[in-house]
């Protein structure tokens, strides 16, 4: 579990703080993180990593402090971006130096993921194109078998069948008590995944909230229409697709996690939020606060 605490963060020189009071409670599952470029997305990645001190607040991840973790808990967190330099000419031969940091890693799940991406491990690294590269530091990524695993941005580059080749591999392997927050702006990609969501929006944290806290309080329907109840409504094949606030007991529709994000970033997005952040389960560990 991730728990940020009223985390300030500012880079050198800058007026506006990259992250402004952020606090929030992350529970294992897979989460959806989402804002506008510059939003604060990667800072908050790395500041969960560690690789960033925040100025104000503190981030805990499975109860050590994030900037002050033992050796043992920092090999069970680990951030994927596009920086990450493979040192040795093939991906396997990295692996062998690389895997010995995590001692969750598995190397029957490393070559399976790399057999699922049509990869052995024995390509030369600086020969495969931008996407393959990716795959082949994915396939050793997925298979550390860390308990936070945040992604920056995982699919970018890759083709459509890669795509689905990520999506299976996460529902395959991810195991009890692992948290993953996946940062990304193509936010229909793992829409079956996601058990909680987080926005930002110059810094600030514009909502958060389990799947579990949408279902309760929104209703999201395909109409004919527009509806002047719709708290918002985009114009689509078939009619609009809206959002309404759930009645009684909340709803069994399924979520549209893009459609919600358009709301929440939309002029009149603050109604949204009021609902979602009003009902969120504050200082409950098993909901994002």
């Amino acid at each position: 579990m991730i728990r940020i605490d009223d985390v300030t963060y500012f880079y050198s020189k800058s007026s506006r703080p990259a992250l402004d009071s952020i606090s929030a409670c992350i529970p294992e599952g897979i989460h959806l993180l989402v804002g506008e470029n510059g939003a604060g997305k990667t800072t908050l990645l790395y500041a969960i990593a560690g690789l960033l001190t925040p100025q104000e607040g503190t981030i805990t991840v499975d109860g050590q402090e994030a900037t002050d973790m033992r050796p043992s808990h920092r090999s069970e967190v680990f951030l994927f971006n596009e920086d990450i330099e493979v040192t040795e000419p093939t991906i396997a031969k990295f692996a062998k130096v690389y895997s010995g940091f995590f001692p969750g890693f598995s190397q029957q799940r490393f070559e399976e993921n790399l057999a699922l991406f049509g990869q052995t491990g024995d390509e030369k690294i600086r020969k495969l194109s931008m996407g393959n590269r990716k795959k082949a530091i994915l396939s050793l990524v997925l298979a550390l078998g860390v308990k936070t695993l945040l992604l920056d941005e995982p699919t970018n580059g890759l083709d459509i069948q890669s795509k689905d080749i990520l999506r299976k591999i996460l529902v395959g392997q991810m195991s009890d008590g692992q948290t993953v927050v996946i940062s990304t702006h193509n936010v229909a990609e793992f829409r079956n995944l996601y058990e909680g969501m987080m926005v930002v929006g110059r810094g600030k944290l514009l909502a958060a909230a389990t799947s579990d806290i949408i279902m309760d309080t929104l209703e999201f329907s395909l109409s004919p229409r527009k509806d002047p109840d719709a708290l918002y409504a985009e114009l689509c094949l078939g009619g609009y697709n809206s959002i309404f606030a759930a009645s009684g007991e909340g709803s069994d529709s399924e979520i549209d996690w893009e459609l919600l994000y358009k709301a929440i970033m939309s002029p009149n997005g603050s109604e949204i939020t009021k609902i979602l952040n009003g009902n969120n389960l504050h200082n409950n560990e098993s909901g994002i606060e």
